[in-house]
């Protein structure tokens, strides 16, 4: 057995050493925006634009929920009341019960059908 026919090179080649300048990062690097910056845009969005800023808030920051119901609360309640106002104001509450007490009297004076339809129909009272 003759050692001198084996070879000692190994059976994969040797890659040359990359230069300094080439090296890759010993950290993976982070793709995308911080959360520090998702944070600063979410606070100066919800400050300065604040519809953008509250869709910003829920899609961007990892923000606790209970931090995201917190901000949304109070623009929901104001938005609820003001669908309220305009509903009541569209509505006419005051003309409702006006028409109510019109009918409440034809019926108390026996007016009859045409009397209720009067007070459904027009817009000032028909039996006072």
């Amino acid at each position: 057995m003759d050692n001198s026919t084996q070879s000692s090179t190994p059976s994969q080649p040797v890659t040359p050493p990359a230069p300094p300048g080439n090296q890759p990062p010993s950290q993976p690097q982070q793709q995308g925006m911080s959360e520090d910056t998702k944070t600063l845009i979410t606070i100066l969005l919800l400050i300065f634009v604040f519809p953008i800023g509250l869709i910003v808030m829920w899609i961007l920051p990892k923000w606790p929920l209970w931090v995201k119901l917190l901000v949304s609360l109070p623009i929901t309640l104001l938005i609820g009341a003001i669908l309220v106002g305009i509903l009541l104001v569209a509505v006419n509450p005051s003309e409702q019960i006006r028409k109510a007490e019109c009918v409440a009297q034809c019926q108390e004076t026996g007016g009859g059908d045409a009397c209720v339809q009067s007070c459904v129909l027009s817009p000032t009272p028909a039996v006072q």
